[in-house]
């Protein structure tokens, strides 16, 4: 119904465990592993098995392991105009957090932002500059 609002329908629709949930998807936490900044679930003990990733590797590696893909992957009524408007919100997220938390580092973070893509290309990405 167009004269529900976002605050109304989630108060609706919502749960505590999905608020929960996407709060580790729009507040992530980074870490970093072999010289690379992650995103995901990484204990002290993986951090410290990871192989040291040369300089020259690691955009290739960041971006791989960073690639946000499949939010809901059981939904597939996923639209361009949802896609593209996650995908702004999230890279403005991920730019804000990854500042905060690694002040002394630069980073890209890439979303293909451009209409009439395939759905699947709507992916979010970033790496160290």
């Amino acid at each position: 119904d167009s004269d529900v609002d976002a605050r109304d329908w989630i108060a609706m629709k919502g749960s505590y465990d999905l608020a929960v949930g996407y709060s580790l998807i729009f507040w992530p936490t980074f870490h970093l592993v072999g010289g690379c900044v992650r995103t995901g679930a990484w204990t002290p003990e993986d951090t410290a098995k990871a192989r040291p990733v040369p300089q020259a590797e690691r955009r290739d590696v960041e971006a791989l392991h960073n690639h946000m893909v499949d939010l809901h992957c059981n939904d597939e009524t996923l639209t361009e105009a949802q896609a593209r408007y996650l995908g702004r919100t999230l890279k403005a997220i991920y730019e804000v957090k990854l500042k905060a938390d690694f002040p002394d580092r630069s980073f890209t973070v890439y979303f293909p932002d451009e209409p009439d893509l395939d759905i699947d290309a709507y992916q979010l990405t970033f790496w160290q500059a």
